[in-house]
């Protein structure tokens, strides 16, 4: 509004503005989006682009959409003159899935698959990152070792899992059978040796029967058969390898 009451001017001033073209990819069809511009400006769209009006300077921007399994990163544009695209990734919201072991010795290498991604691990955790879903996974044998069970189902729902992992050392029977002592008259065995994972092994065990049973784990082990006094017998002595099964040995006394 002027008055005029002698000769006036007024100065117009124009601004450039150029095209600034927002280009979704990764969302659903006809899902809505979202821009949020540094000056405060905001737009929307259920289609795959969003056009707007901006003079030159330096804007920053944030995206959201209406489906919150997806996600995309914000950034930074500078206008200089001239139109331009900026491209927008939308992609699935993951959860971390961690497998977690406990048992095995620190630095052994274990290894899972899950939706057909196999990883593998020195250390006790191994961790994927899905969007929502059902996922398979399976867990690779260790020579030596075994758990409750080597496959499974999780199921990610808009949260973290945690799946826990024990590992045990397999045992194997190394069985020392004597001949001639009586029933009822104790009689020992012992045994030494290092297990395949480096356990130092060194049990001494007492029987009045015939038979004297040690639950060991693979390895290499030196034995010695302790009779009662006034006995002597045969193959008091000597070594048995456990690979994978069970060991018999025989004393006649």
């Amino acid at each position: 509004t002027i008055t005029i009451n002698s000769p006036i001017t007024e100065q117009a001033n124009f601004i450039e503005l150029y095209k600034i073209t927002f280009i979704e990819s990764g969302l659903p069809n006809t899902t809505t989006w979202y821009v949020y511009l540094s000056n405060g400006q905001s737009y929307s769209t259920s289609g795959t682009s969003i056009s707007v009006q901006m003079p030159n300077g330096s804007y920053s921007y944030t995206i959201a959409t209406a489906d919150k399994e997806y996600s995309a990163q914000g950034g930074l544009f500078i206008v200089n003159g001239s139109d331009m695209e900026v491209n927008i990734k939308f992609n699935p919201v993951t959860y971390a899935i961690t497998f977690s072991e406990s048992g095995l010795p620190s630095g052994t290498s274990w290894s899972l698959t899950l939706d057909n991604i196999t990883e593998s691990s020195t250390n006790g955790t191994i961790i994927f990152n899905e969007p929502n879903g059902t996922y398979s996974y399976s867990i690779s044998g260790i020579p030596g070792y075994r758990t409750t069970s080597y496959s499974g189902t999780v199921i990610a729902n808009g949260n973290t899992i945690d799946e826990n992992i024990t590992w045990s050392v397999i045992l194997y029977p190394i069985t020392i059978t004597e001949n001639g002592i009586p029933n009822g008259t104790s009689w020992s065995a012992t045994i030494t040796g290092t297990a395949f994972n480096g356990q130092y092994i060194n049990v001494t065990l007492s029987s009045t029967t015939n038979t004297i049973t040690f639950n060991e784990p693979n390895g290499t082990y030196s034995y010695s058969i302790h009779l009662p006094s006034g006995y002597n017998g045969n193959n008091l002595k000597g070594t048995v390898d456990l690979v994978g099964s069970s060991v018999t040995s025989s004393v006649k006394a």
